[in-house]
């Protein structure tokens, strides 16, 4: 879900749950790259933690109405791959804060994962903390990478005002793994999901690398994003840098015509 329609969400559905936690995801339509090891899977696709290591941080603006940030960290345990993730997000009308620890392994053929969430969502002076779980697998089928995720699993949350609604989300991810192409090094990625109540949304985008020299590569990004919700135009734009184990990633999405805000996303990945 974009930032926007994040910021314009009903009090007692989390905005969070659904948000974006990838710069480099948000660059590329809001399809996360399930060929590669990050940390930030935790919020995507957890069954690519089995081999995940490093540290990932982003933030998003979205003008004057909000902001969000989200912290990963992923390493090897127990012949498989354990993480931890922090998200917050803040508007005008709510602020939301969600604590994630997950645990992946390969069995039967397949990356499994799973994730246990505590979200604390507070409106005004209503506050409400309840639980919520991810599942997802992923499976390589020649160069291309699958990953299937169920995300926000659980029963409804209750508030003051009324019963609430977790925003559970069926999605499937799909990536090539970088494949050299003239002086180019790229990557295509695409998703689509089903969120409850019938919302669909699909995307996908392409990144290029480029390495003048070795350990030293830079990245152009471009998606396209479609949803049932408004408030940003469906072009994604991005780039990055990556010099030894530190990454630098940024993201633009246009807001809308009519109400919509630009929304700018920095991220660091550290392996």
């Amino acid at each position: 879900m974009p930032l926007a329609a994040a910021a314009q969400n009903d009090a007692t559905q989390s905005a969070l749950l659904t948000l974006n936690s990838s710069t480099r995801a948000a660059a590329l339509g809001d399809a996360y790259v399930v060929s590669a090891a990050e940390s930030d899977a935790i919020f995507h696709h957890p069954g690519l933690l089995d081999a995940a290591r490093g540290i990932s941080f982003s933030r998003a603006w979205l003008g004057s109405s909000g902001a969000a940030v989200s912290l990963s960290g992923a390493g090897d345990w127990f012949r498989g791959g354990v993480g931890f993730g922090i998200q917050a997000l803040s508007t005008k009308a709510q602020s939301e804060q969600v604590a994630s620890l997950a645990y992946a392994r390969a069995r039967f053929g397949l990356r499994i994962g799973v994730v246990a969430k505590v979200v604390d969502q507070r409106t005004g002076d209503s506050r409400e903390t309840y639980a919520a779980a991810d599942v997802g697998v992923a499976r390589a089928i020649g160069t291309v990478l699958l990953g299937l995720t169920g995300r926000n699993l659980g029963p409804d949350p209750s508030f003051d005002s009324g019963d609430g609604r977790l925003p559970s989300t069926l999605t499937l991810g799909a990536a090539t793994r970088s494949r050299a192409t003239g002086p180019l090094d790229v990557i295509l990625a695409a998703r689509a999901s089903w969120v409850r109540d019938g919302k669909f949304g699909f995307g996908g985008g392409v990144e290029a690398g480029y390495w003048p020299v070795s350990g030293r590569t830079f990245f152009a990004r471009v998606g396209y994003s479609e949803t049932d919700e408004s408030g940003v135009q469906p072009l994604t734009l991005g780039g990055g840098f990556s010099g030894d184990r530190l990454t630098i990633d940024y993201s633009f999405q246009a807001g809308d015509t009519d109400a919509g805000a630009d929304v700018h996303r920095v991220g660091l990945r550290w392996r």
